[in-house]
């Protein structure tokens, strides 16, 4: 088996550990400086509880396909998210500057944390191709 090392299990490498997982013959590593997700205190909905949120990711069309490129995982994401058809810019002179998106095509936010801990949550339901296996080190 080739070994891969991801380090940082934040959206990009958690991705990435999805697309790997079904490709067979690796042997996947994820090292993470932060504590595990799954270990955060969480709300009544099951997302992060408000104190251990960071900050918001907006997920653009380029994120929405490779989020895409996972069966299933698009629309888990986006039961999770908050949609955006505009946002408003402010300055620290009282100036705000409104910008309104393709209301067709809405982007999506999420907290990071909450994007972390769904991926993380995702991935231990794939069914990983002959030969590979994962490993996390929080």
């Amino acid at each position: 088996n080739k070994v891969i090392v991801i380090v940082g299990a934040g959206p990009a490498g958690l991705l990435l550990a999805h697309y790997l997982l079904r490709r067979p013959g690796y042997d996947i590593v994820v090292v993470e400086g932060r504590p595990d997700p799954r270990g955060l205190a969480m709300d009544e909905e099951g997302e992060v509880a408000a104190e251990r949120r960071t900050f918001p990711i907006t997920i653009c069309s380029r994120g929405k396909s490779a989020l895409s490129g996972i069966p299933g995982l698009m629309g888990t994401m986006e039961r999770r998210g908050v949609f955006l058809t505009g946002i408003c810019l402010h300055n620290g002179n009282d100036a705000t500057k409104k910008k309104v998106f393709n209301k067709e095509m809405p982007s999506f936010s999420m907290d990071r944390n909450n994007i972390a801990l769904t991926l993380l949550t995702e991935l231990n339901k794939v069914e990983k191709a002959p030969g590979t296996t994962i490993t996390f080190h929080f």
